[in-house]
């Protein structure tokens, strides 16, 4: 994985010769994690949502979480069901289901 801006990720797979896959957000990406039972990876930024992205598919389109303020943490539970996110305000949230 490199980066390349403060806003963007670039997914490279050396399993496979799809092309890489493209992350953006709109802020600077603050957090990323890998949910432990599917291809999901989660970005937050300073905007006001989580990214999540599907990597076996390489689509361009995430699904997104809103969330209230910027996310600081994020972390999946160890049987992938949930997502915890901190916000910079100090709340805690947990998410499921925005994935499937």
């Amino acid at each position: 994985m490199t980066t390349s801006f403060t806003d963007a990720l670039e997914l490279i797979s050396t399993l496979s010769s799809k092309n890489p896959l493209v992350i953006k957000h709109l802020a600077k990406i603050t957090e990323l994690s890998w949910s432990p039972r599917d291809h999901i990876l989660a970005t937050a930024s300073n905007e006001s949502n989580i990214l999540l992205w599907n990597t076996s598919e390489v689509t361009e389109e995430p699904n997104i979480l809103p969330i209230p303020g910027a996310a600081h943490a994020i972390s999946w539970s160890p049987d992938g069901e949930f997502l915890a996110v901190g916000t910079q305000s100090g709340k805690l949230m947990l998410a499921s289901g925005y994935w499937r």
